[in-house]
């Protein structure tokens, strides 16, 4: 057998076996046992890694919904979320979002992936007992109504969300992937955010040869991809690149006394901070939670650098 051959079998053993320990995970350590023991399996499918469980952080304030409002729902079949809570409020594709370390909120490409590999009969692969190990349930949705949430489509259909923000007719949203129980997986088009829907993650790319620092899908930043930018907000400079990560800068905007921050994270508003949560009404420009800071961050980036949570 080929040194090559021999990679690519070592590859698919370790993700197939391996078990992520991150919260809300439905398995026990060696994953033989459903006991909500905090680990999540994982499934190779063509050249992805994917977990292969949905998604049931439950340690995050307000984040999700259990179908029916029953955490029997959530521990069995993963918890529903918000495209803004899944992406813990980020809009970069691809981004890690609530996904456990080294993983992250697939794009829409990443899922033509995954059904270009599987073939004319995705649906079937991808569901509860299919030939691809994905195991995926039909899990319902949610919606946030008036007054309560509205569940349905329970053991009818099962949503998931991509990282792919995109524009249907004036609504902006993220698009997602719709499974029943036909053979397709079929793309959707953008929602708002009042739907709430299931969560798969996907394993990061490695870096290539000779970089050492890339996105989530392997994409190197170079010194050369750091562009000069001006964040929204009153405050420090700050530098982004082609990944759609920071770094801070030189140089700071002067805020016009008496100008207040008011709206606590309305964009284009000072104090927007998009991937944190701002503490900035009725606070002067430069304040505390404006300026280059921000309110608390969530539990899974709890640090705050230059208004970015990390």
């Amino acid at each position: 057998v080929s040194a090559e051959k021999e990679y690519d079998l070592m590859v698919e053993s370790f993700c197939g076996q391996q078990l992520v320990p991150y919260p809300g995970g439905p398995w026990n350590q060696t994953g033989e046992v459903k006991n909500q023991g905090g680990y999540y399996k994982t499934v190779l499918i063509g050249g992805q890694c994917w977990l292969g469980d949905n998604l049931n952080v439950p340690f995050i304030t307000n984040i999700g919904v259990c179908y029916n409002n029953d955490n029997t729902y959530c521990e069995a079949e993963g918890r529903l979320y918000k495209a803004s809570e899944a992406m813990a409020n980020s809009v970069a594709p691809s981004t890690r979002g609530i996904c456990p370390t080294g993983y992250h909120i697939p794009s829409q490409e990443e899922y033509a992936t995954l059904v270009s590999f599987l073939g004319t009969n995705p649906g079937d692969d991808l569901r509860q007992n299919g030939d691809s190990g994905f195991e995926a349930f039909l899990a319902g949705s949610a919606e946030a109504g008036a007054t309560s949430t509205i569940f349905y489509d329970r053991n009818s259909f099962s949503n998931f969300w991509s990282s792919t923000i995109g524009n249907t007719d004036g609504n902006i949203g993220n698009w997602y992937r719709t499974l029943n129980s036909g053979p397709s997986f079929g793309e959707s088009q953008a929602v708002n955010d009042s739907k709430y829907y299931s969560l798969r993650c996907i394993q990061d790319k490695p870096c290539p040869s000779n970089c050492d620092n890339c996105n989530t899908v392997g994409i190197c930043c170079t010194i050369d991809s750091w562009t000069p930018a001006t964040n929204t907000k009153c405050g420090s400079f700050i530098q982004t690149s082609n990944c759609n990560t920071t770094q801070n800068a030189s140089g700071t905007i002067t805020c016009a006394a008496p100008k207040t921050c008011g709206g606590g994270g309305t964009a284009g508003v000072c104090g927007y901070i998009p991937s944190c949560t701002p503490n900035c009404i009725n606070k002067d420009c430069g304040a505390d939670g404006c300026g280059g800071s921000c309110g608390q961050c969530p539990w899974h980036w709890p640090n705050c650098n230059f208004g970015h949570c990390q």
